[in-house]
């Protein structure tokens, strides 16, 4: 009887693990298309000539007026946004464009804490891998020369000031109109876990017999827990709980 049940055991066990390595397969799938979709979007956004224009006047005005600027980008989120939630899929938490020095012109939602503030020193918008594995130069700190990126990118995950939470963002140049010098970079950001929102249902059981599942999200390079049902901005803002949060490597992932 107890070699039995331990051969039982033992056969459970097998087949959960293989059923989660294929829901872990399907939401990697998800997650990559999600990205290119993403990334796509913004590829035909920043090929308008009209967006170009907008930049380049209000760039030779000093940026004291980026009304078309502002109403171009405004127009393309709204669409976009609409477009999404029409399928019932996740939203952006924001889009915006930072100017060729690096400093942010544009933030849809508005927001005066990002606008008109440098940030050359993120991953976003230089697109380096640094010595130390990093993706951004410190913020008072980094290089004088750093250059916007010259393709689509996206970036290495960031611990978002509102929420605590990790972030992705995606990026691409824009060119001027001769198509020869970025003249800015145009991206949306989501957090991590919103990402896999759409495609989660489809694998965590919902009481129909399958073994019930929590998706998680975990940076192999280091380790870090990037989300997790837990991570909430309530729990993320409580004392103590400024440390990233780390895992072991997980069975058959080396850290690198």
């Amino acid at each position: 009887m107890s070699s039995a049940l331990k051969a039982a055991e033992g056969n459970l066990t097998q087949r959960a693990l293989e059923s989660d390595a294929h829901a872990a397969r399907i939401l990697a799938r998800s997650l990559q298309r999600e990205l290119e979709d993403r990334t796509s979007v913004l590829e035909q956004v920043t090929k308008s000539e009209q967006l170009v224009a907008a930049i380049e006047s209000a760039e030779a005005n000093g940026w004291t007026d980026r009304k078309s600027l502002d109403q171009f980008l405004n127009q393309q989120k709204k669409v976009v946004d609409e477009r999404r939630g029409a399928q019932s899929r996740e939203l952006d938490s924001s889009w915006f464009f930072v100017a060729a020095n690096g400093t942010q012109r544009w933030r849809g939602p508005y927001s005066a804490d990002t606008v008109d503030h440098s940030y050359k020193h993120r991953n976003y918008f230089h697109g380096q891998a640094l010595a130390d594995g990093s993706g951004e130069h410190p913020r008072d700190n980094g290089p004088d020369d750093v250059k916007p990126i010259s393709k689509p990118h996206i970036c290495f995950p960031f611990v978002s000031q509102a929420t605590k939470r990790y972030m992705v963002a995606i990026t691409v140049p824009v060119f001027d109109a001769e198509g020869e010098n970025v003249i800015g970079v145009l991206g949306r950001t989501t957090h991590l876990g919103q990402l896999l929102a759409d495609y989660e249902r489809h694998v965590v059981g919902q009481g129909t017999g399958e073994v019930d599942r929590v998706v998680a999200l975990i940076n192999a390079r280091d380790g870090k827990l990037l989300d997790h049902p837990w991570m909430t901005p309530e729990n993320l803002k409580a004392p103590g709980s400024s440390e990233p949060l780390t895992v072991d490597a997980p069975l058959g992932m080396k850290l690198k």
